[in-house]
């Protein structure tokens, strides 16, 4: 009987003089003490010898079956691999009491220890075998190497992603994967890692035969002998220069505005955030445009949206040839300008912004757009230290640009964004006042001071303030 691998039952290997009513009884028994000669024997690991099965307590619980097989005794011997765990059962019966002698019991074990190397020699094969499908089958690229580092055996996975065939690389060294982007000290830590360790991973760079450069996912795993020497290197490579490409385009999506193509706001304030670390570090200025289309809601309601967004995409395409352009949103974009000498240089910029917005913009089905915008612009350090500072001010400034008139650009200064605050500030008081009532109504008579005749009234309404009166 075979000691199953996975379940630890005991399974019928060969028994052609046994009854097959008897071979299905004992067919998955689990070893234990007292579970007949082979359950016990397999269980305990030693010989275990009923000289009448009809009288052992091993067997009370199977003279039934006992009867059935013909037998009355029964002599179990283990059969183990070289490491001393039990494969399974070498067992004899007999159809009468008895106990074997010691030429017999000798003569036993040598079935045993032949039984058990040839158990062996089977689970060997089959899992060389598995051992090997696995290799050839497997989707990551495989190589085997000598201790120095001479390349032994390749798989098929190693053939079609580095392109080269098993008669090319056989012999050869890994460097003739290397893609020249690791210098020699990344190759040196790697190496006096496995040594240390055993084993190591990270991702390489490497160069397929037609000079490609890919990213790959390496393992290498030091293989020992026997006696526990390091005999082989395996190293295991998987390709994920496809995963990269994904990872970088969802990331290109994830900071860009799908419609203009542009930095959207999350990768603009990023930049901003960077660009003021910079301009502190070396105490230059920087600065922010706040650039804002006039009367573009006009373009959205008389023509659509597809044309607005068309709009959009033909202006970005014109405007991002001047430093770094972002969308915000909408029709609003901001401009980051660097190492900026003087304030000026920003109106400069602004300007020509202004001017490049002047020629119509040709859309499809022939329309012809004219386009306008106002721009407001704040400074660092002087209009503000952060991100969200400097980004509120030009847009203050841009608002203070379309009261000027629109097409035009405006600096931010602190009065107009303390005029900002107070606007927003007595917006929220005259909501405030107009839900508590605290308007009244007032008609005022008109005379003419010549005659004193009444010529006509006003119709006026006044703010009962609380705390102003």
């Amino acid at each position: 009987q075979l000691l199953h691998e996975v379940s630890g039952r005991l399974v019928n290997g060969a028994a052609p003089s046994l009854p097959e009513r008897y071979l299905q009884a004992i067919e998955g028994v689990l070893p234990g003490p007292g579970t007949g000669s082979c359950g016990t024997s397999a269980w305990s690991g030693e010989t275990v010898l009923v000289e009448n099965v009809f009288e052992h307590p091993y067997w009370a619980p199977y003279v039934e079956l006992a009867r059935l097989g013909g037998f009355s005794a029964c002599w179990s011997v283990p059969y183990k691999d070289k490491d001393g765990r039990v494969l399974g059962t070498f067992a004899l019966y007999h159809d009468t009491p008895c106990l074997p002698d010691a030429a017999q019991l000798e003569l036993i074990n040598d079935f045993s220890r032949i039984t058990g190397l040839a158990v062996q020699k089977v689970r060997a094969a089959t899992a060389l075998r598995q051992a090997g499908a696995v290799f050839e089958s497997t989707r990551d690229g495989i190589f085997i190497t000598d201790l120095e580092a001479q390349i032994v055996a390749v798989n098929r996975a190693f053939t079609h992603i580095s392109g080269y065939s098993e008669f090319e690389a056989i012999g050869q060294t890994p460097r003739m994967l290397q893609s020249g982007r690791h210098d020699e000290r990344f190759y040196q830590v790697m190496w006096s890692t496995v040594l240390a360790s055993g084993n190591w991973q990270g991702e390489v760079w490497n160069r397929r035969k037609n000079g490609e450069l890919y990213q790959q996912l390496l393992t290498i795993s030091t293989v020992r002998n026997e006696a526990g020497a390091p005999s082989h290197y395996v190293a295991v490579m998987t390709d994920i220069s496809q995963l990269k490409r994904s990872e970088a385009k969802l990331d290109y999506l994830a900071h860009h505005d799908p419609l203009t193509d542009l930095p959207n706001r999350l990768l603009m304030q990023s930049r901003i955030q960077h660009a003021i670390e910079r301009a502190a570090r070396s105490r230059c200025h920087l600065a922010l445009l706040f650039i804002d289309l006039d009367r573009f809601k006009n373009v959205n309601d008389s023509l659509g949206h597809p044309a607005g967004d068309e709009l959009l995409a033909a202006i970005a395409k014109r405007l991002r040839e001047v430093d770094t352009l972002a969308r915000l949103g909408g029709d609003e974009f901001v401009l980051l300008i660097e190492e900026m000498t003087v304030p000026e240089d920003a109106a400069i910029v602004a300007q020509m912004l202004i001017d490049l917005l002047t020629a119509p913009f040709s859309l499809s089905q022939g329309r012809e757009i004219y386009i306008g915008a106002s721009i407001g612009i704040s400074v660092f350090p002087d209009d503000g230290r952060t991100v969200t500072e400097l980004i509120q001010h030009s847009d203050v400034a841009m608002y203070q640009a379309k009261e000027a008139g629109r097409g035009a650009f405006r600096f931010y200064t602190e009065a107009m964004s303390r005029a900002a605050q107070d606007r927003l500030h007595l917006d929220t008081r005259l909501r405030r006042a107009l839900e508590r009532g605290e308007f009244t109504l007032h008609y005022q008579p008109q005379i003419d001071m010549a005659t004193g005749r009444l010529t006509g009234a006003e119709a006026l309404v006044r703010w009962i303030d609380p705390e102003e009166g």
